[in-house]
């Protein structure tokens, strides 16, 4: 597994690409050790969340919490699946998508948009599986 910078700042740019289209506010990628890759301004998250986050897609669903916190903001979680979460704090939603070694974590600012912006995130990461990552 490839830990370069430049090639995660490069997959961060290629998503952001539909930044305007799908309504993305913050972007981060990191590996499933919890050691951020790339990120867009002012949009870290701590390693425990990370790990915390990565927990509950091996959980039955039954079994996750009703929410999950992040930088002080707590976001009902909407749905949950065994490689995304989508939850929501009443302004945005937070979507979590992960490979075998590769966590994203994006905001987005439309609920009219967070639909697309999931499937868009799950293309990225069965492209991400079929390079290994």
């Amino acid at each position: 597994m490839r830990c370069d910078v430049k090639t995660w700042k490069r997959w961060l740019d290629y998503i952001l690409k539909k930044k305007s289209s799908l309504c993305i506010q913050k972007l981060a990628l990191y590996h499933s050790t919890g050691q951020c890759l790339a990120t867009t301004r002012d949009f870290t998250v701590d390693h425990q969340i990370i790990m915390n986050i990565q927990s509950l897609f091996r959980r039955p669903s039954e079994c996750c919490p009703e929410s999950l916190s992040l930088h002080g903001v707590t976001y009902v979680i909407k749905s949950i699946t065994s490689s995304q979460i989508i939850a929501f704090n009443g302004n945005r939603y937070l979507i979590v998508t992960h490979s075998k070694s590769i966590v994203i974590c994006m905001i987005v600012k439309s609920r009219h948009k967070s639909e697309e912006a999931s499937q868009y995130l799950s293309r990225i990461v069965q492209h991400l599986i079929k390079q290994n990552h």
